[in-house]
């Protein structure tokens, strides 16, 4: 071997020795020092110490996670479920009216100390604990609820106070708090809440219909009393004369509220005839007059009903599944009508039941008057005989039974099947009144009734409203004979 030879070969295995050597250290300054890695026991002072927060995003770093640690603010995430489920938008393009929307901006308006901001907390809150069914958020319902309460009384005697939107509002919050509750102790506070929100209403007078939040409150707490009169049988809570005609978006709605105070009228001048009658102190010539003005008054309704405006009346289309008239004396659970009402929106819809559940009331009160006549032996006119105002009856509920799917958003406007686990907690609650009032009908076919039965626990399991679920017990006892129809009818309720 020559001497180049060799040299190269010293070279190359030199070059093989340095490349398994270790790496020569850097020299100082060249890089940050490097803190020393402490492992720290989980139990430890140093861990305790920390916050739950802190903990949290530390771990989320070391395994990876992308998402922040979820927010424990529970009263923010009550109060945005609250909103969310319970408020809807108007649609003044269209003459539509949302449903609540005064609430969101007189909470963002209170301070924090306000009882209308513990008016909405105790609602949210028992919204809450009815979807979760966590107790912790139930108490801290009722805490909220029993603030708001000693709050509003005592401002109930300050003049300004008493008569300001946002004691209407609580008013109307503390009535809401109710029907999530659904708690049987509580009903007579039910009918305290109608009371105070009649006194409000009255010493705002005219000034509550200078803004639009004045005349939505108003028109959601005038339906309410409505509809809790129509169950109490008595006569109107406020006067027909008491608000004036522009308070309503539209003529359809404004006509609408004018014939729901007179059949609660009618209603109760009807019920005071029977009783009297049952008692031999009231004159059959009432009776038929009471009859002659009631068939007056719903013709009145079929027409508000026939000659709506197109953006206020249902079409139709049909249904696959056997309506209940056509079913088996026992229906199977959870089918739907034989034809399903569309509409434009869901507070028409619930206007549009509201209506129907108030003819049902009326025929109601016609078939009884009619009962009495005919034991009697008094001879009535075709028109008012008690098969022909029992079919009426039966259409109207029919009418109400096929909007049912649509409210609980099965169905959309279009008719396409949806899987109705995005309906509003607020549109189902449409439904209390008018099941209810079906529900109530004498002589109504077994499979309506277990129909109607199903429909409201349904909706208390959607909605959260446990009272819905009340409502169905209530039934259920009535059915069996356990409890009296005329305790079922003062059964008192918010919607």
């Amino acid at each position: 071997m020559n001497k180049s030879t060799e040299l190269k070969a010293l070279e190359t295995r030199e070059k093989r020795r340095k490349s398994r050597e270790p790496p020569t250290p850097p020299t100082t300054g060249s890089l940050p020092e490097e803190k020393p890695i402490v492992k720290v026991d989980p139990g430890s002072a140093q861990t305790r110490s920390r916050s739950p927060a802190t903990r949290s995003s530390s771990m989320s770093k070391q395994r990876g996670y992308l998402a922040p640690p979820m927010s424990t603010d529970w009263d923010t995430q009550a109060i945005y479920h609250f909103f969310d489920g319970f408020v809807i938008p108007a649609d003044p393009a269209r003459s539509q009216e949302g449903r609540y929307g005064f609430l969101p901006e007189l909470y963002t308006d209170s301070t924090p100390d306000s009882y209308l901001v513990d008016a909405t907390k105790a609602a949210a809150f028992m919204y809450l604990a009815k979807r979760s069914c966590l107790q912790s958020f139930a108490v801290q319902a009722r805490r909220s609820y029993g603030k708001a309460l000693m709050q509003a009384s005592s401002n109930l005697n300050i003049s300004e106070e008493a008569k300001s939107d946002r004691m209407m509002a609580t008013l109307f919050l503390l009535g809401l708090y109710e029907t999530i509750c659904g708690e049987k102790p509580v009903t007579e506070a039910w009918e305290t809440h109608a009371s105070g929100q009649a006194m409000v209403t009255r010493i705002r007078g005219d000034e509550q219909f200078n803004t639009s939040r004045g005349r939505s409150m108003f028109r959601s707490i005038n339906t309410s009393l409505q509809i809790k009169d129509q169950a109490q049988k008595r006569p109107p809570t406020l006067s027909m004369n008491s608000y004036p005609d522009d308070v309503f978006l539209n003529t359809q709605a404004r006509d609408g509220s004018r014939l729901m105070d007179r059949v609660t009228l009618l209603q109760h001048q009807g019920w005071s005839f029977i009783d009297g009658a049952r008692a031999g102190t009231a004159p059959s010539g009432d009776l038929l007059l009471f009859l002659q003005e009631a068939q007056a008054l719903d013709q009145q309704l079929k027409d508000w009903k026939d000659w709506a405006p197109n953006q206020f009346r249902p079409w139709t289309t049909p249904s696959y599944a056997p309506s209940p008239s056509n079913s088996p004396a026992v229906r199977p659970a959870m089918q739907y009508p034989k034809k399903i009402h569309l509409f434009h929106s869901p507070t028409v819809a619930g206007g549009w039941c509201t209506m129907q559940a108030a003819r049902v009331r009326l025929l109601q009160t016609m078939l009884e008057v009619s009962t009495i006549l005919t034991a009697g032996g008094i001879q009535l006119a075709p028109a008012v005989a008690w098969n022909v105002l029992h079919t009426q009856l039966m259409d109207t509920i029919d009418s109400i039974c096929n909007s049912v799917p649509y409210l609980l958003g099965e169905v959309d406007e279009s008719g396409s099947l949806q899987l109705g686990t995005n309906c509003k907690p607020t549109i189902a609650t449409f439904l209390l009144w008018p099941l209810h009032a079906a529900a109530l009908v004498k002589d109504l076919d077994d499979s309506y009734f277990t129909w109607i039965m199903e429909q409201l626990h349904r909706i208390g399991t959607i909605s959260g409203c446990t009272q819905a679920v009340i409502l169905e017990k209530h039934h259920l006892y009535r059915s069996a004979s356990i409890i009296s129809l005329d305790t079922l009818e003062h059964f008192h309720f918010d919607v």
